[in-house]
């Protein structure tokens, strides 16, 4: 069974050896002239622009000759958001700066081997901080090592005197400066 699919190959193989080129790209010969109808008054404007309504337009774009459906409608969805788009002002609108913030601070409740272990030592600590100090935002920074993944746990959110605070409340704890992100 083996050997007579393994000689079919060698038949299909011999068969594609030899493929003829064609010397060049057929030419299109226009048989009737197709003029392009102005859009009637209630028509909106991107109607008019079907590409194969288009004297040759189309074909130059995709090539000579061919003819793609789908190519068709990417070339008319380009061509309805072209129609649809509308010219800005020369002189825009200037986007303001953001100003980094130096005096967020952030407290580091732990690092962990598991993501789970992080947000429940987050949700812990945050529990048992003051109501003053509890409004920190939890995050949580992962770390490649030589030995894995660690978690670090973190709240964020504070002033530096808010941090020392609560990592003196909490015992456990580290207060994180902006300049170590």
């Amino acid at each position: 069974l083996l050997d007579n699919g393994f000689r079919k190959t060698s038949e299909i193989a011999l068969a594609a050896r030899h493929i003829p080129v064609p010397s060049r790209k057929p030419e299109t010969i226009q048989l009737a002239s197709l003029q392009a109808v102005a859009p009637a008054a209630g028509t909106p404007k991107w109607a008019a622009l079907n590409p194969m309504m288009q004297n040759r337009l189309f074909s130059t774009m995709i090539g000579e000759g061919d003819y793609d459906p789908a190519v068709t409608q990417r070339l008319e969805t380009g061509f309805l958001a072209i129609a649809a788009h509308k010219k800005l002002s020369a002189a825009g609108q200037s986007v303001g700066k953001t100003d980094k913030k130096d005096d967020i601070w952030s407290i580091q409740i732990g690092a962990f081997a598991s993501r789970p272990k992080t947000e429940d030592a987050i949700r812990a600590a945050a529990a048992s901080l003051p109501e003053t100090l509890a409004a920190g935002r939890p995050s949580i920074v992962p770390l490649k090592t030589k030995d894995g993944w660690i978690f670090r746990g973190r709240l964020n959110g504070y002033n530096q005197a808010q941090a020392a605070q609560a990592c003196a409340y909490l015992a456990d704890c580290l207060p994180v400066s902006p300049q170590a992100y």
